[in-house]
């Protein structure tokens, strides 16, 4: 099986597990509850922000064609110290820190 394949089943699972009324949409509410299960002291706001720089449709909503976006760019932040963007990311202690500005 095709390594594209098997990545883009892997992503369809860890959509599927945050989109919990299976609706095919992540909502703020289902991003925070699922990072606050994960140890991250969530905050509505940053939440929203984190989800509007990805929503294209402006819907305040995750589709899944936009949550390999965010995935990607999460487990990018969380291996380096800086990121050039304006977004604030979770870290493991539940601190929320703003990523370095361009």
């Amino acid at each position: 099986m095709c390594v594209c394949v098997l990545l883009r089943t892997e992503l369809r699972v860890a959509f599927a597990m945050v989109d919990k009324d299976a609706d095919g949409r992540i909502t703020p509410r289902e991003l925070m509850s699922v990072m606050t299960g994960l140890g991250f002291k969530s905050h509505d706001v940053l939440v929203k922000e984190m989800i509007a720089r990805f929503d294209a449709d402006g819907i305040c909503l995750l589709l899944f064609r936009q949550w390999p976006l965010l995935t990607v760019t999460a487990v990018s932040v969380s291996h380096q110290t800086t990121q050039a963007n304006s977004a604030s990311y979770p870290q493991r202690d539940g601190k929320w820190v703003p990523a370095t500005v361009r």
